[in-house]
């Protein structure tokens, strides 16, 4: 049973992230993009409930090689999705930096858990900053 809700779980995300990097497929300067791809991400309908119950699954995919297959090969697509926008941005290794992204987003997710004052600008700034590091002079607010 948990196995299923975590499935159907990470089809809705898919879809939700799916939909997220098409809209934000054109227009602005890719690192932009990127920054308010994060910056929805993790402030999707954002409860401190919501985030400790993906936390909870993600540990439990830990305990469970299919999940655990499953898991990595949804966020390898979400990673890769970013990669494209950060190559489009001149990043060199993209996937490296697209994955750092991830998973400096998580962290940021926990610390909102424990800090429940943050907010998405505190995110956006943050973000921001890193992509900043990745690319000088790339991002349109730099």
């Amino acid at each position: 049973l948990v196995r299923e809700a975590f499935r159907l779980y990470l089809d809705v995300g898919e879809t939700k992230i799916r939909a997220l990097l098409d809209h934000h497929a054109q227009g602005s300067e890719p690192l932009d993009r990127v920054a308010a791809i994060l910056t929805t991400i993790v402030s999707r309908d954002f409860t401190a409930g919501l985030v400790r119950a993906e936390y909870e699954l993600l540990l439990y995919a830990c305990t469970d090689s299919e999940l655990t297959s499953e898991v990595r090969a949804w966020e390898e697509r979400l990673v890769g999705g970013l990669a494209e926008a950060l190559e489009n941005g001149g990043v060199t290794r993209p996937m490296r930096a697209a994955r750092t992204l991830v998973n400096f987003s998580r962290g940021y997710e926990l610390e909102a858990m424990l800090n429940p004052t943050l907010t998405d600008s505190d995110f956006r700034d943050r973000i921001e900053l890193i992509l900043a590091t990745i690319a000088p002079f790339r991002l349109g607010t730099a």
